[in-house]
């Protein structure tokens, strides 16, 4: 998720009187892109010799 992305939800989750039906929506959209994301990211982690990872 890119920072736009991420400031309209904080928005949305924070709009008065929604109930916030519309955010997840689009969550659900956006988490195959998500799990995507996270799941080569573990790759990149597990390939990294112990005591090596770096923030």
């Amino acid at each position: 998720m890119d920072s736009t992305q991420a400031s309209l939800w904080g928005v949305e989750a924070n709009y008065p009187g929604s109930d916030n039906a519309y955010l997840t929506e689009v969550a659900n959209d956006l988490l195959p892109e998500a799990l995507d994301t996270a799941r080569a990211v573990l790759a990149r982690l597990r390939a990294i010799p112990a005591g090596e990872a770096r923030v």
